[in-house]
């Protein structure tokens, strides 16, 4: 059924949802940008509790066990944080793709004039979210067979997801 088979009342109403979509896409935003802002205060907490036990162990003549667990709480930090730069980059895309182009305040580097231009974003924070995390396993080093399994898998993965960014860069070349 087309649009065109519609009669008048009905084509009229969808027409008015078609023109009204930034009402379906402003909470999503809102959760996006509100998700950012929780991400961001789990990595303060996370560097408090690290700077305290950086603290509480700075005389400890064990400290080089205490790096490794200390450099692994880092890793961690700077994966929330760019996590959190993921979902608020998500949502401002989301905004400037379907509320408007102009957002207030200087958010130029977030060049985004379609859908597979925030897939090729996407997809670069995807891999360097997968490497932050494989280099965080490798720090912690629990299980060497499993952080092996780990690696191979987030190199497959950011493989493919480097392969589809390159394509999408050249789809919008030509």
């Amino acid at each position: 059924m087309k649009l065109n088979d519609l009669n008048p009342k009905e084509q009229n109403f969808i027409q008015k949802i078609i023109n009204h979509h930034k009402w379906f896409i402003i909470p999503g935003i809102l959760i996006l940008y509100f998700s950012s802002a929780i991400l961001m205060f789990v990595g303060i907490v996370k560097l408090y509790y690290t700077i305290l036990e950086i603290y509480h162990n700075i005389n400890n003549p064990k400290i080089v066990d205490h790096a490794v667990k200390i450099s692994a709480n880092f890793l961690s930090i700077i994966e929330v944080y760019i996590l959190a730069l993921a979902f608020y980059t998500f949502a401002v895309s989301v905004y400037k793709l379907f509320i408007g182009n102009s957002i207030p305040g200087k958010l130029e580097w977030i060049i985004v004039d379609n859908i597979n231009d925030l897939k090729s974003h996407l997809s670069k924070m995807a891999v360097l979210f997968l490497c932050m995390m494989i280099i965080q396993k490798i720090t912690e080093w629990k299980d060497p067979i499993g952080t092996l399994y780990l690696g191979v898998v987030v190199t497959l993965t950011s493989l493919v997801l480097i392969l589809f960014s390159k394509h999408l860069e050249d789809i919008k070349k030509h």
